[in-house]
């Protein structure tokens, strides 16, 4: 499968409506088809649209920002998914 992604950031808005979670860019991006963010307390996915995105605005209506932790999965073009990246939490 892909690589797991790394180096996590977990950035919440100032209205604690959205956070911006963002990862580094792998070393080969061409074996990556998206990604998949999920936010590990209620289970709320969201994916990228392709394997060139390395952030996203993922959001948070319960505005409970403070215990929001994320993880990022990786999928290639088989459907084959990374391992789960370490949790950013913000």
């Amino acid at each position: 499968g892909p690589p797991t992604p790394v180096g996590l950031t977990a950035a919440p808005a100032a209205d604690a409506l959205t956070v911006t979670v963002a990862w580094e860019p792998p070393a080969d991006p061409s074996r990556i088809a998206k990604y998949q963010i999920v936010r590990q307390d209620t289970g709320e996915v969201v994916e990228t649209d392709d394997g060139t995105t390395y952030s996203v605005v993922f959001p948070t209506p319960d505005g409970v920002v403070s215990r929001a932790c994320f993880t990022v999965e990786a999928i290639d073009g088989d459907g084959s998914f990374s391992g789960e990246s370490r949790p950013v939490c913000t």
